[in-house]
């Protein structure tokens, strides 16, 4: 695996870990009694980032014609 390849399966990696970590945080603060509404936000963002980061690396391989890596 390329160095290239690499770094984008590292970096979709942390992100995957972010949304359960973000995740685990709001099913905590929502079992404990809170609102949980900042850790819901950041799950949200959390997810945003991920899809962002997947659909990104769709268009790229797209008009790479390197066939599809996702």
């Amino acid at each position: 695996m390329s160095n290239e390849y690499q770094e984008k399966f590292a970096r979709l990696l942390q992100l995957s870990i972010n949304v359960r970590t973000s995740q685990n945080k709001f099913f905590a603060a929502r079992k404990q009694g809170f609102s949980g509404k900042a850790e819901l936000q950041e799950s949200k963002t959390a997810e945003h980032n991920l899809d962002a980061f997947i659909k990104a690396e769709k268009v790229n391989m797209k008009n790479s014609n390197q066939g599809k890596l996702f």
